[in-house]
């Protein structure tokens, strides 16, 4: 933070994360049941002109899109770190929602990060959401996420078609749970955000933006 402007969401769902639960209206998916994700932005964004749902899934969902939209304003994105981990998974991927997508610079160096601390990346292939995988990576995809949203020109918000933005470099970093101490994991997503500076100086010259 002495290096670079930060914006830090520590935890974006502090009440799921007491429960154990991932959604806000229950614990694990269930088929034919619609589920609250807090980070769900299809009210904000945009599909030929109009917003993909007419309001927010949840309120903390609400909550989240304003005070992300909000920090825009003192803090243009320029690098996004997003931190996960997955329980399903032994072999990973991560997501580069920038505007390079998958030949993101940045995505790459936290691919070859985690592999030299022993996570097993898939290489090629589709996701199970059928999202193709490039050296590990997946690239641009519409989920209707937050990530989604930073990376996007055009929102819809309060009423408004605006333009905002985009974030140049955003990288959805996975680490699995599986056979992997805890210990292990936060070295790993330590040293990932140890590199952020490093990782700043590189999104800013994407598409030749040295400001």
């Amino acid at each position: 933070g002495e290096k670079i402007p930060m914006v830090i969401v520590p935890l974006a769902n502090p009440s799921g994360y007491f429960r154990d639960w991932r959604y806000v209206n229950v614990r694990r998916a269930k088929r034919n049941f619609e589920v609250q994700s807090v980070g769900d932005a299809e009210h904000i964004l945009l599909d030929n002109g109009k917003p993909l749902r007419e309001s927010a899934v949840c309120k903390e969902a609400d909550m989240l899109t304003r005070f992300m939209i909000g920090k825009i304003k003192t803090h243009q994105p320029v690098l996004i770190l997003n931190f996960h981990e997955d329980e399903s998974l032994r072999k990973l991927y991560l997501y580069s929602q920038g505007i390079l997508g998958n030949k993101d610079p940045i995505a790459h160096e936290i691919v070859a990060m985690l592999k030299r601390r022993g996570f097993i990346f898939y290489e090629k292939g589709k996701t199970r959401f059928n999202q193709p995988i490039y050296k590990g990576i997946v690239g641009n995809v519409s989920d209707g996420s937050i990530d989604e949203m930073m990376s996007a020109e055009k929102i819809f918000f309060d009423g408004n078609i605006i333009n905002k933005p985009q974030a140049k470099s955003i990288v959805v970093i996975e680490t699995s749970t599986e056979n992997i101490s805890l210990r292990k994991r936060v070295q790993a997503h330590k040293a990932i955000m140890k590199r952020a500076d490093v990782f700043y100086r590189m999104a800013k010259k994407i598409q030749g933006d040295d400001n």
